[in-house]
């Protein structure tokens, strides 16, 4: 009795102040694999550069300075790319083989562009929720006139959007060309089709070159890159077919399998 009580505290004192656990050690979900300009990340008040094939974990937080990008790839093949002076938090991320899994991240503010992996999938902002599967979507959260306001445009596939207010309970349904503004407190108005001026400002405030790319050598890093690792050209800005540079096709052809989220279950009598 004495060893399971002990067993017992042990986890729960852990759980509390962040010890590691057997099972519950840190492993990366992301790569950094590209940077233009100066960007960093943050892990438990500590900032460090983010630099190419930095790895990330779950609660980091990727903040890009002035005239700066950043584009990260994770395990189930989403891509985020941030634009000057934006915010990213990775709030919840659970990928495993046979299972869809869930990714949910925290646009703090800022721009980012998404491609949507293999996981369910969520954007929250200070004023909107986004949810997706199979898509590609641009954010854009801050303020206009006054008012903190996020704006959503779903470039391919559907994205269904609510506000981030428990209050407001409505819900709109955003298809390809489609986009709309969330403002705090207020109810959702109707979505717009993209114009090409909107569509161009996105575009112009995340775009990196492919020479800027690297995507990381799955066979050296532990992390799941199905579209890499099948050499199958995955599209890492969100726009035309690309190739991998920096990795040799021949590297390309065995995939890696994801490692197993462990789950610990503590039952205190």
């Amino acid at each position: 009795m004495k060893t399971t009580a002990g067993i017992v505290l042990f986890l729960v004192l852990a759980l509390l102040t962040g010890l590691p656990m057997e099972g519950q050690a840190a492993e990366d979900v992301s790569k950094v694999i590209a940077v233009r300009g100066k960007a960093v990340i943050e892990r438990e008040k500590k900032e460090t550069e983010a630099r190419v094939n930095a790895g990330l974990l779950i609660v980091d937080k990727v903040s890009t300075r002035e005239q700066s990008r950043a584009k990260l790839l994770f395990m189930d093949d989403s891509v985020l790319t941030l634009g000057e002076k934006s915010q990213v938090v990775i709030q919840e991320y659970v990928f495993r083989k046979d299972e869809r899994g869930r990714s949910v991240f925290n646009l703090v503010e800022g721009v980012m562009r998404t491609v949507v992996g293999r996981t369910r999938f969520e954007v929250h902002t200070p004023t909107a929720v986004a949810a997706a599967r199979g898509t590609i979507i641009n954010f854009r959260a801050g303020e206009k006139s006054g008012k903190r306001f996020t704006q959503i445009q779903c470039v391919e596939g559907e994205v269904d959007v609510k506000s981030a207010s428990d209050k407001i309970l409505d819900n709109v349904m955003l298809t390809a060309g489609m986009e709309i503004n969330v403002y705090e407190n207020e109810q959702l108005g109707l979505p717009s089709v993209i114009s090409v001026a909107q569509a161009n400002i996105f575009n112009e405030a995340t775009d990196m070159t492919q020479s800027e790319i690297r995507v990381p050598d799955p066979m050296q890093v532990g992390i799941a890159l199905a579209g890499v690792a099948g050499g199958g050209g995955r599209d890492y800005h969100g726009g035309a077919e690309l190739g991998t540079p920096g990795v040799p096709i021949a590297s390309q052809q065995a995939p890696i399998q994801a490692g197993t989220p462990v789950t610990i279950s503590v039952i205190v009598p």
